[in-house]
Parts: structure tokens; sequence; C-alpha cells
């Protein structure tokens, strides 16, 4: 049994397969949860509230703000930080200007270029006042707008701020291990943020060939990014994939997303860093193409009730080696019932194999309303039955 080690040693010993002490507890934690805190706790522990207004003004989501009070948090409830969005890539676009025009809690945004403009419509929630990336309407309708759009990927450019990364590593600490996130593939950036599901299909469908060109040209933009980011000091880099086969089919999967991964996974490799995928949707239908590909890992691994493979699932299909880090239902968080929460972070456990490359986590993004309490009980459910090796369970 190995000695009690820091958050930092932790992590990186389950990433890289060596037995740690214990399965880290290294939840995923985004504003949209921690605007939801009470606001004694919010100005005690961060010095400050979040604004619950009726308008949208400043978009603070992964601003270094946040970031810091993340950091903070899961250092309270006595987890370990796996800080999945830490700076280190810059984008940058020639020839755009956004004009943004608040109405509410809408933003209505014109992407100018000389090429043409570029309309969208985007909204926050009253729970998560300063994240307005929910879409209303998407920037691409029309397969002239696949024109316009190209042309913003042509002059976009890529470019490394590694201080900040390591501003980032040192502000962490022992407590945990910070990642670079990566851009989508294009395919996922389309069906989620740029066109959406409706308008990605009737455009491939209708304009194949022009919607594939656009396709390639922001492949070969976002390789220039994983190469900014491997070339980094950090160690693990997420591609913030969230494939589900509830947008996209394990057919488009292969034919875009899955060889577009592959590739960013052979240049990350190429520096000797892990290369992860944050996959938070259903992904059954997609695990034997997941088997074949050169991830490293799946991060956000979420079971039913909102996914649709479980952390035993996974390791029959991937083995022990590929890194699953996930595994708890996110309604789980809003449970009150200690107990239950107890009985369910010791089926996950008990579905994690010997225990190594696996990190316990939330199922995606912390959810609205998530209890102090039940996040603590995961805590110490896992630092008193999560010591390695695990004996296997019934997975």
């Amino acid at each position: 049994m190995a000695e009690t080690m820091t958050g930092r040693q932790r992590l990186q010993t389950a990433i890289s397969g060596g037995q740690a002490d214990r399965v880290p507890w290294a939840p995923l934690i985004d504003p949209y949860f921690l605007a939801s805190l009470p606001e004694s706790f919010q100005r005690e522990h961060f010095g400050a509230t979040t604004d619950q207004g009726d308008t949208v003004t400043e978009p603070l989501y992964l601003s270094d703000t946040w970031r810091r009070r993340v950091i903070d948090f899961t250092k309270h409830i006595g987890a370990d930080v796996f800080q999945r969005h830490a700076p280190g890539l810059v984008m940058r676009v020639e020839d755009l200007h956004i004009e943004q025009s608040p109405q509410g809690r809408e933003i209505v945004r014109r992407h100018v270029t000389r090429r043409g403009v570029l309309t969208d419509v985007v909204y926050s929630v009253p729970e998560s006042p300063n994240y307005p990336f929910y879409g209303k309407e998407y920037k691409l309708k029309t397969v002239e707008d696949l024109g316009v759009y190209r042309y913003i990927w042509e002059n976009t450019h890529f470019e490394s701020d590694y201080p900040a990364f390591l501003a980032e590593e040192a502000y962490i600490g022992d407590a945990g291990l910070a990642a670079i996130d990566g851009p989508q593939s294009a395919v996922q950036l389309l069906l989620g943020e740029e066109a959406g599901m409706s308008n990605f299909y009737a455009l491939l469908q209708d304009h194949p060939r022009e919607i594939e060109m656009l396709i390639e040209a922001m492949h070969a933009k976002i390789r220039q990014a994983y190469h900014v980011i491997a070339q980094s000091p950090a160690k693990v880099v997420v591609a913030m994939e969230d494939l589900s086969s509830t947008t996209s089919s394990p057919a488009i999967f292969e034919r875009f997303s899955w060889r577009h991964l592959n590739e960013y996974a052979d240049i990350v490799h190429a520096e000797g860093k892990t290369f992860l995928a944050h996959m938070c949707g259903r992904l059954k239908a997609m695990a034997p193409l997941i088997a074949q590909s050169r991830l490293d890992g799946v991060e956000s691994l979420t079971p039913p009730s909102i996914g649709d493979l479980s952390v035993a699932q996974a390791r029959r299909q991937w083995g022990q080696r590929r890194i699953l880090i996930g595994g708890l239902d996110a309604n789980l968080m809003l449970q009150a019932d200690q107990q239950e929460v107890r009985t369910a972070v010791l089926d996950v456990l008990g579905q994690a194999g010997d225990g190594t490359h696996f990190v316990l986590s939330n199922a995606d993004a912390m959810p609205h309303g998530a209890r102090l309490d039940t996040l603590q009980t995961i805590a110490e459910v896992t630092q008193q039955h999560g010591r390695l090796p695990l004996a296997g369970g019934h997975n």
C-alpha cells in the first residue's frame, strides 16, 4: 500500500497507470454550479458573489477569476484538483469584428468580415447568468454562410501562452494537476455550437462538397492548435469533444471526428503527453470505435441515467489500461440521503477493476444546486474505501 500522496502525485500516478495510494476524487466543476452556492458561502470563500440580475453583462466563464474559484472550492471539499481548462492556448482571428447587442438574457451577435456577416443569438439562464453560451440561433444556416465561416477559419491562428499555464499550475500547487484543453474536432464544434444538429445535417445532405471543404479547413487549423499545446509544459491534454450518439451516429463519428482525434493524439503523443477526450454523452454506440482509437482515455464517462455506459461496461470494452475519468451520475450530486450516496460511490469503485487508470468524478459538469454535504461524503468514502489496489468488484 502506497504512502499518502499529494493530489498532484495521486493524479499523475493514476493517469500514468501506476498504483496510487487511493483512487483520486477529482470533480468537474464549472461556474454553472458555483453560481448556485449560497451568497454567504460565496462571500466568505470567494470574497464576492455571482450577479443574479436579469441582464447578461460580463461573460466570466473560464476567466482567471472563475478558474481560481473552482480550484479553491475543490480544495475546500477535500477533493483532488484536476483543472481541465487551464490556459496556455490563445486563438486569434484576423479580419473579424464581433458586434454584440444584449437584450435581457439574450445576446445578438454579428460576426463581421470582409467576406460577409454571420449572425447568431446566445442566451443565459437565471441559474447561470455569466454563461451566455446556450444557442438560440446558430451562425450557419445557408450554404453562403459556410463560405464566410471557412474564411474565418482560414484567418484563424493559434499562439502559445505558456506562462499563463505555469501560473495556473503554481496556484494549484500540490493539490492537483492542470491540463490544457484543446479545441473540439470540427464536426463536434459545428454540431454543438456553430450550426446545430438540424442545420448541420441539412447542409451535409444538400451541400456535401461545401461542408466537407469547411470541415477539412477547420481540421487543418485545429491540428496547428494541437501542435502548440503539444509543445507546452502541460503533461495532459484534453480535447473538449462532447461526443454523444444523441447528436452523432457511429458512421459520422468514424468518417470525421474519429480520424481527426487520432491525428491529434499522434501530435500530442509525439511530445510524450497524455491525450484524453471529454466525452460526456451517450457512448455505448461509439464504444467499439473508441476502443480502436489512439486516445489514452475518456474524461467525463457518463453512466445511466444521463449517459448509457457504466465504468464496468467501459472496462469490459476498453480494458484496464484505458484511462477512465468520471463514473458518477450527476443526479447523485443532488441526493440528500447520504447513505444512498455512500452506496453509489462504493458501487462505482467496485466497477473500476484494480483501480489503476481511474479517476472518480461526476459525469460532466457539476449540476446547479449540488449539495455540499454530498460532495464531502464522496470525498470521505473515497478516502476510506478507495485504497489501491481495489478488489475489482463486479465488473
